[in-house]
């Protein structure tokens, strides 16, 4: 999956992503990701062409945030 299949799903949740490393270390790849992470498809569409692989951080906004180590909770929020 690029990071954009896995971002868009979140912010149709009205979640703010931003890309992380993909390597299971979580490493934010935007220098100022707290205030970069955006609810925007044509933000996703950009950062994807940058970091295609990238997996997806997301800054909570008043939200509780989930960690899908297992790589199916997009599936289980899309069938939602």
């Amino acid at each position: 999956m690029s990071f954009r299949d896995l971002a868009l799903p979140l912010i149709q949740k009205g979640l703010y992503v931003h890309p992380i490393s993909f390597d299971g270390r979580k490493i934010p790849l935007l220098k100022d990701w707290p205030n970069m992470a955006m609810c925007d498809a044509k933000q996703v569409e950009l950062w994807n062409g940058g970091y295609p692989d990238a997996n997806v951080g997301v800054v909570a906004r008043g939200v509780c945030i989930l960690d899908d180590d297992t790589g199916d909770l997009a599936a289980k929020i899309k069938a939602d």
